[in-house]
């Protein structure tokens, strides 16, 4: 990495990357070209990224903590949420009002049913606590018994048992803001 920190090539790659995503919104795509358009990207850099990772020694405990709990998730989530939209853009209902509106409304449940499933981090995330950060955010602690059985992202350096519920808990934040703007739009249409 040519003596570049990861914090630096990190911010270098998410800079480069939410300009890539930008460029892809102004092309005016149908929105499940845009949808595909930027998962590809976010993908391309978190790949990008995990290569590094891989072969990269970590200066201490704490930027490894950070590089887990803060910047790995930037990037994965935004895999995540692309993931989720393309999901309800393929199997939302295409007509009848009450359908589409009870699709929407399923669809916010899945952040509480994310946040029930994982209460105990969910509040050690939201308040901050940092007391459980070695055992979360560190390869040497990593098991990767601990993914999700979809995870698709496997590569033991590059991961820490708990950098994928972060970047969950982003994307289902993100999503449900579009999930709950879908439900406005659809209410101020039907009246």
């Amino acid at each position: 990495m040519n003596k570049m920190t990861m914090k630096k090539q990190s911010a270098y790659l998410y800079k480069f990357m939410l300009e890539d995503l930008e460029n892809c919104r102004k092309k005016n795509l149908v929105f499940i070209a845009e949808v595909e358009c930027c998962f590809h990207i976010c993908e391309r850099y978190w790949a990008r990224l995990r290569n590094e990772v891989v072969h990269y020694v970590f200066e201490d405990e704490k930027e490894e903590i950070d590089f887990f709990k803060i910047i790995k998730p930037k990037f994965t989530s935004e895999v995540e949420y692309y993931s989720l939209l393309y999901h309800a853009e393929l199997f939302k209902p295409v007509d009848g009002s009450s359908e589409i509106m009870n699709f929407w409304n399923r669809e916010t449940k899945r952040f509480e049913k994310f946040v029930g499933a994982n209460r105990k981090f969910y509040e050690y995330y939201k308040n901050g606590s940092t007391r459980k950060d070695k055992i979360f955010f560190t390869r040497s602690n990593n098991s990767l018994s601990n993914f999700p059985a979809a995870s698709d992202d496997l590569e033991e350096k590059a991961n820490s048992s708990h950098d994928w519920l972060i970047a969950s808990l982003l994307a289902l934040e993100k999503y449900t803001k579009y999930v709950k703007k879908r439900i406005s739009d659809l209410v101020h249409r039907v009246k």
